[in-house]
């Protein structure tokens, strides 16, 4: 039996006792649960999972591995978080937007060329022949998928 009950399950035991007791404690459950039920379960069980184990934080400090919080690493997280994270979801955002969500969707394979890309100014990377072709396929594929169609009738 759980020691820990959470708030949807102390609101679901406020709203109907019998309820409760189905998915609580005899864990009677749906056949079929919803993305949304997946995901947010699987969300309720990672965090109650780390709130009942303790932070992972605290325990690597206790093995004395010891984060500093310097100017390298503000840098590389707001690196992280600003460019990849924000901006390119404002930009997305807004380019669905303009376009349409049907058309903004296919311009997602755009990623693996400006990985590439990246890539090469980033690391140093050669380019390959399978960068070229890869690259081809995929703006081929773009242009056939954005082509007007005539319709024969």
């Amino acid at each position: 039996m759980n020691r820990f009950f959470s708030h949807s399950s102390l609101s679901t035991f406020e709203q109907c006792p019998a309820r409760f007791k189905f998915i609580y404690l005899d864990r009677i459950r749906k056949p079929f649960e919803g993305i949304e039920s997946f995901v947010g379960r699987r969300v309720h069980e990672t965090l109650e999972f780390l709130y009942q184990e303790g932070s992972f934080y605290f325990i690597e400090m206790n093995m004395g591995h010891v984060i500093k919080l310097g100017k390298p690493f503000y840098l590389t997280l707001s690196y992280v978080v600003i460019f990849p994270g924000l901006a390119s979801f404002f930009f997305w955002i807004k380019g669905i937007a303009l376009i349409g969500a049907n058309r903004a969707g296919v311009f997602l394979h755009l990623m693996p060329i400006f990985g590439a890309i990246m890539a090469m100014i980033i690391f140093d990377e050669k380019f390959m022949f399978y960068h070229f072709l890869g690259a081809i396929f995929i703006i081929a594929g773009i242009i056939l998928s954005n082509k007007k169609t005539i319709n024969n009738v």
